[in-house]
């Protein structure tokens, strides 16, 4: 059994005759078997240059990944050992084939383009990577430990389908959706107004101090 070092130190076509065994793979870290992977994919483009291109590895990600186009047409994205992406994706995928109207496959799709359009699958060494968004509200403690997380779920999933969402609006104070039309009725009917934020640090700058001319006007 070879270990790390002459892994990753040995030319890639070496595998060819001595191949790889599951116990050596396995002993290595999530990052390493990424890069024998990488290596083994690197080889192989080398013969079959028209099968791959922009090949490269995100080793500075949470569950490193490998990267490339196929026949220049479909975006493959590879990781090793990724049981929590694994159990995503099956659930999205039981999620979509239970969409009967194909709102739930649209959604994941824009989403998808979302990321493209936007760099998040570029090669750039120093671009960033993000898996999640955390949007923080300042609310009273609230514990979840009485809520059914799946179902929750479920039930957001299922209002998306239902729901015609281009004439509704998610409204966080009420806790539901409210039509659209309602929302703008609301908003014609009050009288706009403006209200104007300075910092504490101007206001004090600009205020007179005891004994001045200012002050005393």
């Amino acid at each position: 059994v070879r270990d790390a070092n002459d892994l990753l130190s040995c030319p890639a076509e070496n595998f060819r005759e001595n191949l790889i065994h599951p116990d050596e793979l396995s002993a290595l870290s999530r990052r390493d078997q990424t890069e024998v992977l990488f290596r083994i994919l690197k080889e192989m483009r080398r013969e079959k240059c028209g099968f791959f291109k922009s090949l490269y590895v995100v080793a500075d990600a949470r569950c490193p990944v490998i990267r490339f186009r196929a026949y220049d047409t479909h975006l493959v994205e590879l990781s090793v050992d990724n049981s929590i992406g694994y159990q995503k994706s099956a659930y999205l995928g039981a999620l979509v084939q239970g969409d009967q109207s194909g709102l739930l496959r649209k959604i994941i799709l824009s989403l998808r383009l979302w990321a493209m359009s936007n760099g998040v699958f570029s090669s750039e060494k120093k671009k960033k990577y993000a898996n999640a968004i955390r949007v923080d509200f300042v609310i009273p403690p609230f514990t979840l430990a009485e809520v059914d997380l799946r179902n929750l779920f479920k039930k957001f999933f299922v209002s998306c389908v239902e729901n015609q969402l281009d004439k509704l609006v998610f409204s966080p104070r009420r806790g539901a959706l409210i039509p659209l039309a309602e929302l703008q009725e609301q908003m014609n009917s009050k009288p706009i107004s403006v209200l104007f934020v300075q910092s504490i640090s101007y206001l004090f700058t600009r205020m007179p101090s005891p004994g001045s001319d200012r002050a005393d006007r």
